[in-house]
C-alpha cells in the first residue's frame, strides 16, 4: 500500500496509531511508483504481456483471484 497522504486529516486520537501504522507498513509514493518506472523504462521487459508485477519483478496472483473472476463471468 502507498501512503498518498489521504490519512493527514485524521482528527488526533486517531491519527497517532495510524501514522505509526502508515510509517510502518506502507511505502512512500516514490518507492510506490518504482514498479511503473520500471516497467516504462526497462529493456529487461520490453515485449512482455500479460504478467502481473510487483516489486519490479514478475509476481503470481493469489488462487482466490482466479476463483472469484470465474464466478463473476459466469
Amino acid at each position: 500500500m502507498i501512503d498518498s497522504g489521504i490519512w493527514r486529516n485524521v482528527p488526533f486520537p486517531l491519527n497517532f496509531p495510524l501514522q505509526l501504522i502508515v510509517k510502518t507498513f506502507f511505502k512512500t509514493p516514490e518507492q510506490g511508483a518504482q514498479t511503473s518506472i520500471y516497467l516504462a523504462v526497462s529493456k529487461e521487459v520490453e515485449g512482455v504481456s500479460g504478467k502481473y508485477f510487483s516489486d519490479c519483478k514478475v509476481s503470481v496472483l493469489a488462487a482466490e483471484v482466479f476463483r472469484r473472476k470465474a464466478v463473476s463471468v459466469a
